[in-house]
Formats: structure tokens, C-alpha cells, sequence
């Protein structure tokens, strides 16, 4: 799915593609001899190692300027992060306030726009919200923080927590501005009740998760912000945490797990997932074999409590089946948390509180028995799973939506089966041929994962795409090369490069030509940079394109979106990585030809990133 967008400035220039099928054509079949697995020299020796980093470092701050500019949130936050974490071993004070310009926008007030502006819910069913967006973005940006700074991390993730309740007064960014209409104040206080938000979830996950990655560099950092985060609730990643910090250290562990119980017992409305994810943990501390159990008063207080909540659960259940609200029931989470919850601490009770074991196990029965009585779900439709009677009911469907859709089932549990030639049958006699490619496509990639690579082949030419074709031969190839045969990777190669040639311009054929430039890198540089320069040309032909016809609907002075988020899942920055390692200057040179720039700054940094990892004996 495509998700992310990038904005495209109208001042962008598009270079125009001269001569690039006949250019791509004659890399491909010039010279089909048997090919070297080394890399071809390019041109002159590249600078020295220490000189390639002091030319690469001064670019990194000015492309992370460049995606500041980004009108892509996601796309403006992440490349930052990259060019401040490829920054970070020469210089942590600018990576520094790299990564804490990028995370501001994703502060709670700040009210980005992504997805047509929609915000927090992206009004496309079909692709994530704006707010999930944002919520992995902040993720993604802090556990890259929290493996080099864990001081960093806790400042930013507590500026977010602080940007959660500051905007439920009605602050906007002030953990990051300092302000706060009508004199509030932002200040973080671990005290403070939240409700059951999205964004209340987010950062109670939030603060667990990156303590769980700091726990082992500075465990006492750690259980502060693990601390903070039961402000919200607790986490599920609450369980590994507290085992984790058991390793680093045993008495903090202990510690914040009492601080867990303690709030736990001052709520008024105990957490049924909470109940479960700290007696997860105490199942394994309090074993008798390990090297520092819990304290057994620790212990008894958990148990009393969770008790305690099964008992008033079960109260509500039996007032549910008189005349009490519906909504006082047991809903599925609460039922998977009951069922967990009776298969882990009836071995505590027994050991630590035996003489109410029996008072247990029946709040668990009572609760179970309940949920047993409720209205039983709809039952789904039943499907068949032999291939041979899905493909009997494909011959009897009425309709051909509906044969189609039958005719791909078997071709997939003919597939579970390893009947990849009875898949392939199953696959040719739908007559969608989107579908049908689908299919194809996967049967190819399971006799490549069988190492029939010839039956790969044969099955691939089956695709009428001639993009997705390409991009299966192109894998095909890359698994040629992987097994030592280069002859045969280039012959696949340059099928591939004849069916992208054989497409309509697209977006789609332009990341295809990526895809065979990387493979060619491997084994062959001086074609993998011929065959990128044209995927170059490609792209800036198709976003001239696009922007021709956005100017064409509305005012010139418009910014024109495209998606791309099919750029970022594919080989489009390992292509330009690979091309960095070889040659930094030329792979530079031929990023910054990219007319659109939130794409070049992508690419231009993706050069940066291969050519650090230049290996030094080159």
C-alpha cells in the first residue's frame, strides 16, 4: 500500500530523458560475455577513506535543511533522522539538535498535515491514519535516539508526554516552546490522570518501549521513564521491560514493579491486560529456582489484588444477566486476559496464598461461565481447504468475479502444499489479469525459493505486465548472482531491462530500473550507473508529467503531490548506496540530477550512507 506522499515544489525543473531506451538498450546487449563477481573500476582511485568522510560530513546538515522543507511530514522527520544519525559519530552536539528539530512536529499541538490534511484520521479507509503515521514516526525517530543517547531519548519522550496533557488544556508544542495560552503550564507531572485517548495509549507505550531500549546503558534512567509511562496504564511491552531490567538490575526491577502494584491498587477501575502483563513477569521472578524471587510480600500484595478485581468483575457479570447495562460485560480482550490471567497465578496462589486457591480458580470459572452465556458471535462462512473441491466450486461459480476469486484460492493452497505446477494451472484460469500476474508472481517465487530457477523463469513470462514481470526477473537474477552463475543473471537482467522498456512511463517502471541498476551493481558498476542514470531520467519524467497536469486543473503556484511510498520499500536507496560505495562523486552527481527534491535529498543521502561504508581496504 501506498501511504507516504511527497510534495513537489513547482520550481522543481524536470530534466528531460534524451535517448534513454536506446541508451538502456545498448548497455544491455553490448558485450553478453561471462561477467567478473567483482566490481569494475571506475575511473580514477576514489579519495582516501578519512578524505571521503570529510567530504561527506559538511553534506549532511544542509540535506537535512533540505528536508525540513519537505511539505511530507513522515518524509520530513525521517530524513532528517537519517542525516543526523549518519552525523552522530562526527558530530553529536549538530546530530543533536538534528534529531530534536525533527522530533518537534510530531509534538501533540502541532497539528501536522499528511494525507490531504487530514488530521488525526486520514479520510482513506484504505491506507493508515495520519495519527498511525505519526505514532511510528515518533516511535521509529526515538529508539534511533535512544541507542546513542538515552539522555536524548528521555528528554524527547517526556516532551511528548508533556505534550499530551499540555494539549488537553489547550497548550500547542509547549514542552518544546515553553508556553501555554492562558498560563498553563506544561510541566511533566507523573501524577497526572489521563484518559483512555489515542494519543493518552500512545505515550504511555511510547515511554515504556524506549525504556525497554535504554535498559541495559542506564537502567536507573530506565525505570524512571517506565515509572512516568504508568501515569497512562500499563504497558504491554511492560512484562519484557521489567524482565530485562531484572538482568541489568534486580533491585530496580523490583522496585518499579512495586510501583506498578501500588498504582494499580489505588485505581478505582483495575486493567484487566494490566493484571496480566505484570503476572507474566512475576511468573517468571518468583520462580523458586531463580537467582533473586520477588519478595513474598510483593507477591501476596499482586495477588490480593488481582482477586480483588476478579471478584468485582464477576459482580458485574452477575448483574449483567438482571437488568445491568450491557456495557459492564466482559468484552473479547477482557475474556483473553481472564483466560491468561487463571493459567498463570494459580501456581503463585498455591505457593503464596493457598488458603484462598479455591476462592481463585471459582472467580475465574464464575467470569468464564458468564462469557459462555453471552450471545454466541455469528459464525463465519466456512470455507473449504482442499484445492480439488475449491476448484470444483470455482467450475460451478455463477459469476466470474466469483470464479476468479475461488480459482485463486486453490492456486494458494496448492502452493501450502508444494504443488507449485498445480498452482500455476489453478492461477491461468483466472481471467483478471491483475489477479492472475498476482498469482503468478507468487508461484515464481516459490520455485525460486526451491532453487528451480528455470521453472521460475518459464513461470514468470506467464506475467502480462510487463513492470511486474521486470521485477520478478529482476529478483530471479539476484538469486542467479547469489549461486555464482553471472552469465545467467545477466541474461535474466536483460530481459528484465526489455520488458520495463516494453511499459508505460510510470512511477512503477521508474523504480523497476532502480531495481535492475542495484542488481547490475553487483557484478558489473559501470552498468548499474548507466541503467540508474536512466531510471534518473525516468523519475523526473514522470513527476514532469504529473506536474504538467496538476498546473493544468488548478493555479500554477500549486504544489503537486505524488505518492511515493512505494520509493521507500524499494531497491531506490540501495541502489544509490551500492553506487555510493563504488563512487561516491558520480553516485552524488547523479542524485542531485533528481528534479524533485524531497526525492533527491533521499537519494543524495542514501550516497552519503554507502559512501561511509566504503570498506577501508579500497
Amino acid at each position: 500500500m501506498k501511504f507516504r506522499r511527497i510534495i513537489i515544489l513547482e520550481n522543481g525543473v524536470p530534466t528531460k530523458p534524451i535517448g534513454a531506451a536506446a541508451r538502456l538498450m545498448s548497455i544491455i546487449l553490448a558485450n553478453a560475455i561471462t561477467v567478473s563477481p567483482q566490481v569494475a573500476p571506475l575511473g580514477p582511485e576514489a579519495p582516501m577513506i578519512p578524505q571521503l568522510h570529510g567530504r561527506i560530513k559538511p553534506l549532511l546538515g544542509p540535506l537535512a535543511d533540505q528536508a525540513r522543507l519537505s511539505g511530507d511530514l513522515i518524509f520530513a522527520v525521517r530524513a532528517q533522522a537519517q542525516a543526523a544519525t549518519l552525523l552522530w559519530p562526527y558530530d553529536r552536539e549538530r546530530a543533536r539538535a538534528i534529531y530534536r528539530r525533527a522530533f518537534q512536529p510530531l509534538l501533540v499541538g502541532h497539528e501536522p498535515k499528511c494525507d490531504d490534511g487530514a488530521w488525526p484520521e486520514a479520510a482513506s479507509a484504505q491506507r493508515p491514519s495520519c495519527f498511525a503515521l505519526t505514532a511510528v514516526a515518533r516511535q521509529q525517530v526515538l529508539h534511533e535516539i535512544a541507542g546513542r543517547d538515552p539522555g536524548l531519548a528521555e528528554e524527547l519522550a517526556l516532551a511528548f508526554r508533556a505534550s499530551v496533557t499540555g494539549a488537553r488544556a489547550g497548550c500547542t508544542s509547549a514542552a518544546m516552546s515553553g508556553g501555554c495560552e492562558g498560563g498553563g503550564s506544561p510541566a511533566f507531572d507523573p501524577s497526572a490522570t489521563v484518559g483512555d485517548t489515542k494519543n493518552d495509549v500512545e505515550w504511555r507505550d511510547l515511554l515504556a518501549s524506549v525504556a525497554f531500549q535504554i535498559v541495559e546503558r542506564d537502567p536507573v534512567r530506565s525505570t524512571r521513564l517506565a515509572e512516568s509511562s504508568l501515569a497512562g496504564g500499563v504497558s504491554p511491552h511492560f512484562s519484557r521491560l521489567l524482565l530485562s531490567l531484572r538482568e541489568a538490575d534486580a533491585g530496580c526491577a523490583d522496585l518499579l514493579f512495586a510501583y506498578a502494584l501500588g498504582c494499580l491498587e489505588r485505581s478505582s477501575d483495575v486493567d484487566l491486560e494490566g493484571l496480566h502483563t505484570l503476572g507474566a513477569f512475576l511468573v517468571s521472578a518468583a520462580d523458586p529456582i531463580a537467582r533473586k524471587p520477588v519478595e513474598s510480600g510483593v507477591v501476596v500484595r499482586f495477588l490480593n489484588c488481582a482477586l480483588e478485581e476478579l471478584a468485582r468483575r464477576g459482580q458485574m457479570a452477575a448483574g449483567r444477566r438482571g437488568d445491568a447495562p450491557a456495557s459492564q460485560g466482559i468484552d473479547a480482550e477482557d475474556e483473553a486476559a481472564i483466560y491468561f490471567i487463571g493459567r498463570q497465578l494459580g501456581d503463585l496462589f498455591a505457593r503464596y496464598l493457598p488458603d484462598r486457591l479455591g476462592q481463585f480458580k471459582r472467580e475465574i470459572a464464575e467470569l468464564t461461565a458468564a462469557n459462555a452465556n453471552e450471545p454466541a458471535v455469528a459464525p463465519t462462512q466456512v470455507f473449504a481447504s482442499n484445492p480439488n473441491e475449491i476448484e470444483r466450486e470455482a467450475r460451478a461459480a455463477a459469476t466470474a468475479a466469483d470464479r476468479d476469486l475461488l480459482y485463486a484460492r486453490a492456486a494458494f493452497a496448492w502452493l501450502a502444499r508444494a504443488e507449485e505446477g498445480r498452482a500455476q494451472a489453478a492461477a491461468l484460469k483466472v481471467a483478471t489479469t491483475a489477479i492472475r500476474d498476482r498469482l503468478m508472481a507468487n508461484v515464481a517465487r516459490r520455485y525460486n525459493s526451491a532453487r528451480r530457477l528455470d521453472d521460475a523463469v518459464v513461470v514468470a513470462h506467464r506475467i502480462e505486465d510487463p513492470t511486474a514481470r521486470a521485477t520478478i526477473l529482476t529478483s530471479l537474477a539476484g538469486a542467479a548472482l547469489a549461486s555464482g552463475d553471472g552469465v545467467r543473471a545477466n541474461a535474466v537482467l536483460g530481459e528484465a531491462a526489455s520488458c520495463v522498456l516494453a511499459a508505460r512511463p510510470s512511477m512503477d517502471r521508474a523504480l523497476a530500473l532502480s531495481g535492475i541498476a542495484g542488481r547490475f551493481t553487483a557484478f558489473d558498476a559501470r552498468r548499474g550507473f548507466e541503467v540508474m542514470q536512466t531510471a534518473v531520467e525516468a523519475i523526473n519524467k514522470v513527476m514532469a508529467q504529473s506536474e504538467a497536469s496538476e498546473s493544468r486543473c488548478s493555479n500554477p503556484d500549486a504544489r503537486v503531490e505524488y505518492e511515493l511510498g512505494d520509493l521507500n520499500d524499494s531497491s531506490f536507496e540501495a541502489t544509490f548506496a551500492a553506487l555510493g560505495r563504488v563512487d561516491f562523486e558520480r553516485a552524488l552527481s547523479l542524485a542531485q540530477q533528481l528534479a524533485a527534491r524531497d526525492i533527491s535529498v533521499l537519494g543524495q543521502l542514501a550516497v552519503c550512507r554507502g559512501g561511509l561504508a566504503r570498506p577501508v581496504d579500497r
